[in-house]
């Protein structure tokens, strides 16, 4: 197999930058590819000449690699556990310093690095240090398992795309056997960006199949820990990943309908961030559904960011011309009742943004019915607002939609626009009858 070929599917659509910091992990993948190969009885003599296998062969060695990369973690965390334990229980100084010696040759220390450490002892040289060592070694490890699981996706991708006919690209991605170890890193309970990479590496591998065979990839183990991941609260930086995996869960309600109750557990969720992308979720969900989660995010969220995003999301949402009245009546129930002036602003661009599309794609009757409902509580929020910025969004907005409705308007409108695009910087020009 040409180095090239290995070498161009390692850096399959990895961005310049990243991809010079990464290098040397590339190339030991590279490396360890091929001896990896070598050692494969089926491959004895076998050239290897199309692009589907050469992919196929090198997703089996990055799973082979990110198992064996696993392993040696949980031996290196294993290993600090003991050196802990007998440096704890050490009677004496010199006992301990023998344990901290121990331990760093355990970590790969050079015998010149442990005379270097032993001189040490006197000046700075102790536990926290080794304890410093491995969190260090730890850290890279879970850096290089986050970098290959992107790999492993995109690859795997790859793969699965080299086949036009569906049932090949199902069967293909079955062959993969991703399941178990993504499983299994989906509750990984270290650095939380191994859990992103992992939802990551899931997402990218399932996106490549046609649209209608995504869910028969992804089976009731993967479901499974997509329910548990936003069902369970995990430590730290947990939000992150329970972002990603409603961003997943956004792109398999379509066809996989039994994830759809979720809504009802995020839309509680603790953390504001991933209560903001529950909108895009609910793009395929029904009516149903829909009409018990909007309530809650628009009018009983504390906070209002989620508020404010879950009114941006109504302008995509307004395209399911079944959700209109419940969209409108939600909308109203927000402007009457939001006291904060971000959110009110939000909302207010909203009404102006949903019937200029109404307006656009000829939906005259949706848009009168629109106008015909928020119109008088524009004119009261112009009225008798208490924040004079609301009053004016408030005026600018019903302007606007008036100039909409008005033909007169509207080409005069037009004309000025057209007449200001021609004024360059710095220039001014007058208007003639």
């Amino acid at each position: 197999m040409s180095v090239g070929s290995v070498r161009s599917l390692l850096e399959l659509g990895f961005h310049t930058r990243w991809l010079a910091v990464d290098r040397p992990l590339i190339d030991r993948l590279e490396i360890g590819f091929r001896g990896w190969l070598d050692h494969q009885p089926r491959m004895e003599g076998v050239t290897v000449t199309e692009e589907n296998v050469r992919a196929r062969l090198l997703v089996e060695y990055l799973v082979f690699w990110i198992t064996e990369k696993l392993e040696q973690m949980d031996g290196l965390r294993a290993g600090f556990v003991e050196f802990s334990q007998r440096h704890n229980h050490a009677a004496t100084d010199r006992e301990k310093q023998a344990h901290i010696l121990g331990y760093a040759k355990r970590l790969g220390a050079t015998h010149r690095q442990v005379n270097k450490d032993r001189k040490a002892f006197a000046r700075w040289f102790g536990y926290d240090a080794m304890a410093e060592r491995y969190e260090r070694r730890y850290r890279k490890a879970e850096q290089e398992l986050v970098v290959t699981l992107g790999r492993l996706g995109v690859i795997a991708a790859h793969y699965i795309e080299c086949f036009s006919a569906a049932e090949q690209s199902i069967v293909s991605w079955r062959q993969l056997q991703l399941e178990k170890l993504l499983r299994s890193l989906l509750a990984y309970d270290g650095d939380p960006r191994v859990r992103i990479a992992a939802f990551e590496s899931l997402a990218a591998s399932v996106s490549s199949l046609p649209h209608n065979l995504q869910e028969k990839a992804v089976n009731e183990s993967l479901i499974s820990a997509l329910e548990h991941r936003l069902q369970s609260l995990g430590k730290g930086d947990d939000l992150f990943v329970r972002r990603h995996a409603m961003r997943l869960l956004c792109r398999q309600i379509p066809d996989s309908p039994q994830l759809e109750p979720l809504l009802m557990t995020v839309k509680d969720d603790p953390s504001p961030a991933v209560r903001q992308l529950v909108v895009e979720a609910m793009h395929h969900a029904s009516k149903e559904t829909v009409d018990r989660v909007l309530p809650r995010l628009l009018l009983q969220d504390e906070e209002p960011r989620v508020r404010a995003a879950t009114l941006v999301g109504l302008c995509a949402l307004i395209q399911r011309e079944e959700l209109f009245e419940i969209i409108l009546e939600q909308l109203h129930a927000s402007l009457s009742s939001e006291k904060e002036q971000f959110v009110l602003r939000v909302g207010l661009k909203c009404v102006l943004d949903i019937y200029t599309d109404l307006d656009k794609t000829e939906r005259r009757e949706l848009a009168c019915r629109w106008y015909a409902r928020l119109s008088p509580l524009l004119a009261e929020l112009h009225r008798s607002a208490d924040d004079l910025s609301v009053r004016r969004w408030s005026a600018q907005a019903k302007e606007q939609i008036w100039l909409l409705q008005t033909p007169q308007a509207r080409q005069l409108a037009d004309a000025l626009r057209r007449r200001i695009e021609t004024i360059e910087p710095r220039r001014a020009t007058r208007l003639r009858n």
